[in-house]
């Protein structure tokens, strides 16, 4: 039988429509959730690196099963919260915030992984930061990536039974509520002492590329010379500028 080239024409035109939806399904089933990591292109530190899928809370108690039966558990609880920490200097780990509600006070800590086998938790443990950064698929081709890979190595290698805080202007210190005469005169002046001192973090050019930290650990203000090299190595050296700064006695 002979078909009409109309009819041939309405023939092919479904045949496309058939394979685009087919093609699109495929790619749902490959890709599930791919669209709801947060953030967006123009500003991709908002977000996990955009393609790797976040652990759900299950999936992350298994890795952390060898490490830490207890710990796991924490991860399960209902009351647990669970947040991805961005790394786009990552091309293949993932570092996670992990937030067990107690009664009295929460219990923080932080986990970081890479492929389909490495776990480490991270607080305290500035070495683990370096060992996963090595087995994630470092990247540190812009001066962003760097200083985020700082950041994010201060910000999760940290004690989080104390304060830690980074700086980025002096008005970010804030006084204990009711303070005595001597003390707000005294926290006045370390206003002033610093306000042309504190800044951002910022990074040099040139390797070994160094970064210069202001922040706020424990019940101090401190000053953190980084060094960074090629290979994702860190070098850092903390000063206390000020002790028992009158701030508030809080995490």
């Amino acid at each position: 039988m002979r078909i009409s080239r109309p009819a041939m024409l309405w023939f092919q035109l479904v045949e496309r429509v058939k394979d685009t939806l087919l093609l699109g399904l495929c790619a749902a089933m490959v890709f599930p959730g791919t669209g709801a990591q947060g953030g967006t292109r123009e500003n991709p530190f908002s977000q996990a690196r955009e393609g790797f899928l976040m652990l759900d809370k299950e999936s992350l108690a298994k890795r952390v099963e060898a490490l830490d039966k207890r710990q796991a558990e924490m991860i399960r609880a209902k009351e647990t919260k669970l947040e991805q920490i961005a790394t786009p200097f990552f091309q293949d780990g993932s570092i996670y915030s992990v937030t067990y509600l107690m009664r009295t006070r929460p219990i923080v800590f932080t986990i970081g992984s890479a492929g389909s086998g490495f776990t480490v938790f991270l607080a305290s443990n500035p070495e683990g930061y370096i060992e996963l950064a090595q087995k994630a698929g470092l990247r540190l081709d812009s001066s962003e990536m760097r200083l985020a890979y700082l950041t994010t190595f201060l910000e999760t290698t940290r004690s989080f039974a104390h304060r830690f805080q980074i700086l980025k202007s002096v008005n970010e210190i804030q006084p204990r509520p009711n303070l005595s005469e001597p003390d707000t005169h005294r926290f006045r002046e370390l206003l002033d002492k610093y306000r042309s001192v504190i800044r951002p973090p910022q990074i040099s050019d040139r390797i070994p590329w160094e970064c210069v930290v202001f922040a706020l650990r424990r019940q101090n203000l401190v000053r953190i010379e980084l060094k960074l090299t090629a290979d994702g190595r860190i070098q850092a050296n903390e000063m206390i500028l000020e002790e028992n700064v009158p701030i508030p006695y809080t995490l």
